[in-house]
């Protein structure tokens, strides 16, 4: 993909199937600074052998992807039923090229300037080779000498 797009401060849109064969999805953001913590809090779960995977995501600049979130989450709030702690944010019985083609209308409709990830870097799993990828891509060169090196993900 030639996205020719690249971010000064990047965030991740996300979509986290059900993993026991539901008709649901968890979408969400995370920042690329941020992601091993997003990832951490859904790995616990799955134990040392089983990654966890984000099937599909876009990257755009912070305040566009939590605007999208926002845009989405009010979009599908009758199949948002469950109000628990942890669960506000499914989505129920939808599949993942519905949620795709929302997304799309949205962008397409807003302007918004997002990328849908290449195709190489998906699904984005639990290891720092995936989002230092998104890194080299998606930063800035500015952007990335502050941080896109780093070992530890800083806040």
């Amino acid at each position: 993909m030639d996205h020719k797009i690249i971010f000064e401060n990047p965030g991740i849109y996300y979509f986290f199937k059900d993993k026991f064969g539901k008709p649901n999805i968890k979408p969400g953001i995370t920042g690329v600074r941020k992601h091993e913590d997003r990832v951490a809090t859904y790995q616990t779960p799955f134990g040392l052998d089983n990654d966890i995977e984000f099937e599909n995501f876009l990257v755009g600049e912070r305040d566009e992807i939590e605007w999208l979130e926002k845009t989405i989450l009010r979009k599908y709030k009758d199949r948002r039923p469950d109000k628990r702690k942890g669960m506000t944010e499914w989505i129920k019985d939808i599949t993942q090229e519905e949620l795709t083609e929302t997304v799309n209308n949205i962008v397409k409709n807003n302007g918004l300037k997002v990328v849908w990830a290449d195709t190489d870097l998906l699904p984005l799993k639990n290891n720092k080779s995936g989002i230092e990828e998104i890194k080299k891509r998606y930063l800035s060169e500015e952007a990335y000498k502050i941080w896109g090196k780093t070992d530890a993900i800083k806040r």
